[in-house]
């Protein structure tokens, strides 16, 4: 057991797409609820990635993406979601590679300017995301807390689909091989 600030992790190893695709079956209701088209896009590579992981935290991790993307997508929207591997090009480890989850929803985006300040604590953004439904401006905060305790990352770019673009690199610990 582990206590990264202020929040309890028990890490396991997890195999995440399974995980995310579990997450995603378990959660149609509140996607359909909206209504959100959703689209999966999991590269073969991955189902045999494995990650070190409190499956807890990973659930509130995504319960808060997915929150964010219902409360401020407009009604009728886009949500796709993909996993991938790529190898480490980035500042989480040298010669690793991480599993890479690719979060897309549809409009309102964020302007530009706004981006790099989404996963402060508190921070809410009101000209370009819809506060009709509230929020604390926690829950991004809180997601990024819980990526780094992974020893990930997360960041948020413009969505092709015209809302957020929220990418989450993990640590592979182990690919699993088949027999």
């Amino acid at each position: 057991v582990s206590d990264v600030g202020a929040l309890d992790y028990r890490f396991e190893a997890l195999n995440l797409t399974t995980f995310i695709a579990n997450f995603l079956d378990s959660h149609q209701d509140v996607i359909a609820e909206k209504p959100l088209s959703l689209t999966r896009k999991f590269d073969s590579n991955t189902t045999m990635a494995m990650v070190q992981a409190d499956s807890q935290r990973m659930e509130q991790l995504f319960s808060n993406l997915l929150q964010n993307t219902c409360r401020y997508t407009n009604k009728g929207g886009q949500l796709h979601v993909g996993l991938r591997i790529q190898g480490s090009n980035t500042a989480i480890a040298a010669a690793q590679e991480t599993i890479v989850i690719d979060w897309y929803d549809s409009s309102p985006g964020v302007e530009a300017e706004a981006l790099p300040k989404l996963f402060d604590p508190l921070y809410r953004t009101e000209t370009s995301r819809n506060r009709e439904y509230g929020g604390t401006g926690l829950g991004l905060a809180i997601a990024k807390r819980i990526a780094e305790a992974h020893q990930g990352q997360i960041t948020a770019t413009e969505s092709s689909l015209g809302g957020l673009h929220i990418a989450i690199e993990l640590p592979v610990t182990l690919t699993a091989r088949r027999t």
